[in-house]
């Protein structure tokens, strides 16, 4: 019987923090297994399976087969956005592997709100304004995709929940700002958090998830659709589907710049959680104009 295989560091989000870039880089280690399917979501309970872009892995056979082709990779990874929004994600982690080590990517909220918002309209799974959604996301549950594009941004218990159940070595917080400035160095201080001796590969600037909208109001139905994106699952792995969709129809176009009023409304929204995430961090993440 062939020994079962479990990941040892886990990608945890922040969602839309470029969690996704990071995937990418470390799957070009010969030292590092990432499975193709990004987001495999397995160890989540409190999302609906309905409002991941997603459909989680949570039969633990269909699981442990994402790392069945793992050969002599020193660390093997899971990268699944929802488990830093997803309340019991850090504990059912720990059950299982109390040894794992995390890693979060924070971006500025305010930042993080908007291109969450955009990549949903891009995605043609919203019609609404930004405005728009920023209101339903104030009055709604935030386990719907308006509700996340605001409650995804509130990292403080998110955050606090790794720190009080990991050790402090075994947690690796990046600032996204720094990430983006300054990618190989981002990269090459994850590869020593994950302690193996290597160095980014040559293609770590490459950019993933650009902005991209629907071609017309067709494409934009056939993106929102429900059903072709339940047959498209069937067919081909989940994060493959979505990009094949998004490259035929959608076109990548400028993206759209946030309006100043806006930005005020997400800095009174989230002034209070970034204090306190450069309390609980004790560094300044530089995401307010003005913090008083």
């Amino acid at each position: 019987m062939n020994k079962e295989i479990w990941p040892n560091f886990f990608i945890v989000g922040a969602m839309r923090a470029g969690t996704t870039s990071l995937y990418e880089y470390l799957k070009k280690s010969k030292f590092v297994y990432l499975p193709s399917i990004k987001e495999p979501n397995y160890f989540t309970s409190a999302v609906d399976p309905k409002q991941l872009l997603t459909k989680p892995i949570k039969d633990e056979k269909k699981y442990l087969e994402l790392f069945k082709n793992v050969k002599n990779e020193k660390v093997i990874g899971d990268s699944s956005p929802t488990y830093l929004w997803d309340p019991k994600s850090a504990e059912m982690i720990y059950k299982k592997i109390p040894n794992a080590k995390i890693i979060i990517i924070l971006r500025n909220p305010i930042e993080r709100a908007f291109s969450h918002y955009l990549m949903l309209f891009g995605r043609g799974m919203t019609k609404l304004s930004f405005e728009q959604v920023i209101k339903e996301s104030l009055m709604v549950s935030g386990d719907n995709f308006e509700g996340r594009v605001i409650s995804g941004g509130f990292y403080f218990k998110q955050i606090k929940r790794y720190l009080d159940t990991f050790p402090k070595n075994q947690n690796k917080i990046i600032i996204f700002e720094e990430f983006a400035n300054n990618t190989k160095k981002s990269v090459q201080d994850v590869l020593n958090f994950l302690e193996i001796d290597d160095s980014p590969h040559e293609s770590v600037n490459t950019i993933y998830n650009q902005y991209t909208e629907p071609r017309g109001g067709i494409s934009s139905s056939i993106m929102r659709s429900n059903k072709i994106k339940k047959f498209g699952k069937k067919i081909l792995p989940s994060s493959l589907g979505q990009s094949m969709m998004n490259d035929v129809l959608g076109k990548k176009v400028e993206k759209p710049k946030l309006s100043e009023k806006l930005r005020t409304i997400l800095e009174d929204i989230y002034r209070e959680e970034i204090i306190e995430i450069e309390k609980i961090l004790d560094i300044d993440v530089q995401w307010l104009k003005k913090k008083a």
